[in-house]
């Protein structure tokens, strides 16, 4: 890949802290190794190292956008922070090209003596804009902070909210080459969060790079083309965005997963969740057999339920069908075992985009439908029938087995977040025109004649 089809390349980057059990730990840092230079006696070092990321390494095409998932402390805003500049990386480097705009902490640069105008024309100084750029550009980001007169007011006399509005109409209006986000949308009301989100996809329109972190998987999924998995200052995994979100949700689960002697999963240094990417799925229907699911490792659960296998039938239950078609009925079967007894199984299922967009689903227990308590070593084949109002495209599946027993929480047994993908075409009862299509009936509520001698409203 040429270096001129590069916004970001990072090779090796690291960031070291120096971490000190006291204060006078640091002063003896600072004077001792000295006196140990003119003594060439050696000596241990006061402080303890800690990394808070080591040795990334990627490359970011122009036009593209990459999401950074990972637990809090895992060196997201580290490496953000050291792409941007305002760190210095111990190990490494960083190359960029363009203008970036960086939204980390929104608005911590602002001086709560000036305007919020005064301060936008200070933030566009800082990115490099002159005095008659942001001339111009003032009007739209007045109009995308959206708070009036205050604009004009001193910062001081700003809400928190206000302040994120201003600090991100600035960032968001400059039009940069390279837009950074650190849980930007987290942040102010919902009308906000829309204008924020809108005007990020019209900037990935116009083929601005995007770096997104966000602890919303649906957000990254949605904005990002690859995603990034970051756990304690490691690159876990680099891939494509829904399959980096459903590893880290699998991460997540499996650490939070109490298992049926109570103990933490917490306790547990490293959960065993292998990545997704070691294993695509098929197209579900495209193989008359179904999809053996046995051996897939990336699963979230105690292993007392497994989901064995996973086919299409049409409605009648004839094998092979080879895809879904929009708007038709078909049936799902899924194979369960049971590896100890489950007094109340209950079934889940759900249908994504591929980008991660939940969009339908459904659990046997909500649907008033009691599946029979299984014993170990028992199979149990489960149907659901299925109408699918989607465009034509192919969909992602997910699967969970889940033990309730009344007045008690709910035990994932097994789930897949991504256990086959679903083919989807146009269908003769419905078009496709949309992502997803309704039924409709259309009819004439009135009609006026139109008469010459009445004025035109």
């Amino acid at each position: 890949m040429s270096c001129n089809e590069i916004a970001i390349r990072v090779d090796g980057l690291g960031k070291r802290y120096e971490i000190y059990d006291a204060p006078h730990d640091r002063l003896k840092q600072f004077v001792i190794p000295r006196l140990r230079q003119f003594s060439g006696l050696g000596g241990k070092d006061f402080f303890r190292e800690y990394w808070a990321l080591k040795s990334a390494s990627f490359e970011v095409k122009k036009g593209e956008s990459i999401g950074i998932v990972g637990r809090n402390g895992s060196g997201k805003s580290t490496l953000l922070q050291l792409i941007v500049g305002t760190l210095s990386p111990t190990t490494g480097s960083v190359e960029t090209q363009g203008r970036i705009a960086a939204l980390l902490e929104l608005g911590s640069g602002f001086n709560p003596d000036y305007s919020g105008r005064e301060n936008a024309y200070l933030n566009g100084a800082l990115l490099g804009l002159g005095r008659e750029e942001m001339d111009e550009l003032m009007p739209e980001i007045a109009k995308f902070a959206g708070i009036g007169e205050f604009f004009d007011q001193p910062v001081k006399q700003y809400s928190s909210g206000m302040v994120v509005r201003v600090a991100f109409a600035v960032q968001a209006q400059v039009n940069p080459d390279i837009l950074i986000v650190d849980e930007a949308l987290a942040v102010g009301d919902a009308v906000f969060q829309h204008k924020c989100a809108r005007r990020i996809h019209e900037l990935r329109e116009r083929g601005t790079t995007l770096l997104f972190v966000s602890h919303d998987p649906s957000a990254v999924a949605t904005f990002c083309d690859r995603g990034l998995l970051l756990h304690q200052g490691d690159q876990v995994a680099l891939g494509g965005a829904k399959e980096i979100v459903e590893l880290y949700l699998a991460r997540v689960k499996q650490e939070l997963h109490v298992n049926a002697a109570g103990a933490a999963a917490e306790e547990v240094n490293e959960p065993i969740v292998s990545s997704f990417l070691d294993f695509i799925p098929g197209v579900l229907g495209s193989h008359p057999d179904g999809i053996d699911l046995r051996y897939i490792d990336a699963r979230i659960g105690t292993g007392e339920g497994r989901i064995d296998h996973v086919n299409l039938f049409d409605q009648l239950g004839h094998l092979p069908l080879v895809h879904a078609c929009t708007g038709d009925p078909f049936r799902l079967r899924v194979l369960l075992s049971a590896k100890n007894d489950i007094s109340h199984p209950v079934l889940c299922y759900r249908i994504d985009t591929l980008r991660g967009i939940q969009l339908t689903g459904g659990t046997s227990s909500y649907d008033k439908f009691a599946l029979p308590p299984m014993r170990r070593g028992d199979k149990m084949e489960i149907d659901i029938e299925v109408i699918l109002p989607f465009k034509e495209s192919p969909y992602s599946l997910a699967l969970y087995l889940n033990n309730i027993p009344p007045g008690l929480p709910t035990l994932t047994l097994d789930g897949l977040e991504t256990a086959a993908h679903i083919n989807v075409v146009a269908g003769n009862n419905m078009p496709s025109n949309y992502l997803v299509e309704t039924k409709r009936t259309w009819h004439v509520a009135s009609l006026k004649p139109f008469n010459n001698d009445s004025p035109l409203e």
